[in-house]
């Protein structure tokens, strides 16, 4: 079958056909389930890919947060608006690889994210914000270079910061001191990363606290630190929920419990009281509680795949098939629930915001666009769109029958609106 000739409802009609059959075939409502989804996919516009095409930078090679940024001084494209702008392209179906970009476009991306690897610690800075930066923001866009590197295959000038804090770790006495001064601290040594882990409040502030410790996970692996800090981190969890909280609302614990628990997941290690907290997430995903950023309802899906990754690794499936049937007989009202929570986002431009009126005009505390703009940006798009959607076929273990928000239609449209120079084709 020529598929370049079907509509895209043709082209998706078999593939919602198939979830369904999937979802009955494991003892649930298939038709319900893909109810839901249907309601959610109506919140992706055609407009979206145009919008985010828009936002590609031919000068630089990377990709602005927003318009505002776009269209305004002193704001420049970065790393992680561009790394996710490929990510949404990628993980909504819009294409299966980065080789399905134009050539031209594909060698402008990786000379950007070259161009921003420090030659001293093989960290990435920006000329809009400079060296003076978060650990959480540094520790981000280290891991956008790596993610960037491997999705348009080139290798980055300098050794990585997590290559460095690997051979520090390995390093005789002598050769420590010299390489340790080119470091964080807080990564040189268990003394210092105790310390560090004390300076924050993992009761009350868990969504900062995990934020600052997942985006730097890479890190305090190679430095040799992870089993150090999930034992630190076990101490504090609340036995009611799971939670690093002992606040009432839910979208206030899942926000901190994610953030953690990405971190348990790159280190592969156990998540502690995994049962727990997956019975609390599942209550949050059907609520009728609407968050009051994008990450609240992603992060309750992306929470509750963790944790089925999690017990999964270390064995104990009994759990894991404890926690997928409750997922399962949940999914009509889970999935059900996932457009009321997203819609609230949604900007007239087709795009996404990160507050329910206006967009973040900070992400890890450096300035992206302006502030109070009533608009979409790249972040808020893709959590709400791809990131959302895989992260709910993946918790309910439905990833292999995935129906595209996107298709190759979608992507001849955003090739079209790059208006790539004739020169550059």
């Amino acid at each position: 079958m020529n598929t370049a000739k079907l509509t895209k409802e043709e082209y998706l009609a078999p593939k919602w056909r198939a979830l369904e059959e999937h979802f009955n075939s494991r003892g649930t409502d298939g038709a319900a389930v893909v109810a839901g989804f249907r309601e959610l996919y109506k919140l992706y516009s055609d407009e979206l890919p145009i919008w985010l095409a828009k936002l590609y930078d031919h000068k630089t090679g990377g990709f602005y947060y927003s318009n505002s940024a776009r269209d305004n001084e002193p704001f420049l494209p970065d790393i992680e608006s561009t790394n996710q702008a490929l990510n949404l392209m990628l993980n909504s179906g819009m294409m299966k690889s980065c080789d399905e970009l134009p050539e031209s476009m594909r060698k402008k991306l990786s000379a950007f994210v070259c161009s921003l690897q420090d030659k001293d610690d093989g960290y990435i800075y920006h000329p809009q914000w400079g060296k003076d930066i978060v650990n959480s923001r540094r520790g981000r866009d280290a891991m956008w270079a790596d993610d960037m590197a491997r999705k348009l295959n080139f290798t980055l000038p300098y050794p990585t910061a997590s290559q460095r804090l690997a051979a520090l770790a390995k390093a005789d006495k002598n050769e420590k001191k010299e390489q340790a001064a080119l470091m964080p601290e807080h990564l040189t040594s268990k003394e210092n990363f105790i310390k560090y882990l004390e300076s924050f409040d993992w009761v009350n502030n868990s969504y900062y606290a995990g934020n600052m410790i997942a985006a730097q996970g890479r890190q305090i692996i190679a430095a040799g630190l992870a089993e150090v800090c999930a034992e630190y981190l076990n101490k504090y969890q609340n036995e009611t929920t799971g939670y690093w909280s002992d606040k009432p609302d839910m979208h206030t614990g899942v926000n901190g419990f994610l953030k953690i628990t990405a971190f348990y997941i790159d280190a592969k290690l156990p998540i502690n009281m995994a049962e727990r907290a997956a019975l609390t997430t599942i209550e949050c995903t059907k609520s009728d509680e609407v968050g009051t950023t994008v990450c609240h309802l992603y992060n309750c899906w992306y929470a509750l795949q963790n944790i089925i990754v999690s017990l999964r690794r270390t064995g104990d499936n009994e759990t894991a098939d404890k926690i997928m049937k409750l997922m399962l007989e949940n999914a009509p009202a889970s999935v059900g629930a996932a457009r009321k929570k997203t819609e609230v986002f949604r900007k007239a431009d087709g795009a996404f915001s990160y507050h329910r009126a206006c967009s973040s005009s900070k992400s890890q505390e450096a300035w992206v666009c302006l502030k109070d703009m009533p608009e979409s940006d790249v972040n808020a798009s893709v959590l709400c769109t791809s990131g959302l959607t895989r992260n709910i076929y993946q918790a309910l273990g439905a990833s292999e029958y995935y129906v595209p928000i996107y298709t190759y239609h979608d992507l001849e449209r955003f090739i079209d609106a790059l208006n790539i120079p004739e020169s550059e084709k």
